[in-house]
């Protein structure tokens, strides 16, 4: 199955050309789901969602930023209402001023982050796009 059939997307940084973050968008399944399927099932009931993983390179503020931008973008031609990130529990300030809460769901061994415990962090997409909290062009 080829990455456009799954439905994922790697997206680059444009002032560091090896930070990245893939964002996949697959109607049938997220790798989160391995680990969460309840919780996936219902968050998918309740509109299109998204999930974010494997950050690569640097992990500056000015990257972050500049990826955070480029997923708003794709974000919002895709109509997604909810986008999803497994991260190490101790990371969750990084992603706060992005408009990430947390889930508060169970934290849990993720066999695909090498059994290592993760929490899972969500962007109500749709609402930050109006309160325009996501969008950075605003």
């Amino acid at each position: 199955m080829t990455r456009e059939k799954f439905n994922r997307e790697v997206i680059f940084s444009s002032i560091e050309p090896t930070s990245c973050i893939t964002l996949i968008y697959n109607d049938s399944y997220l790798p989160i789901e391995a680990i969460y399927p309840k919780e996936i099932f219902i968050e998918r009931s309740k509109g299109k969602i998204a999930q974010l993983m494997l950050f690569q390179g640097s992990k500056s503020i000015k990257d972050m930023i500049i990826l955070i931008k480029k997923i708003h973008n794709r974000v919002i031609e895709l109509n997604i209402d909810k986008v999803f990130i497994a991260i190490d529990p101790e990371e969750q300030k990084r992603y706060t001023p992005f408009n990430f809460k947390n889930t508060n769901w169970t934290i849990k061994k993720w066999p695909f982050a090498d059994y290592a415990e993760v929490c899972v962090m969500y962007v109500d997409c749709q609402k930050s796009i109006k309160s325009k909290i996501f969008n950075f062009n605003a």
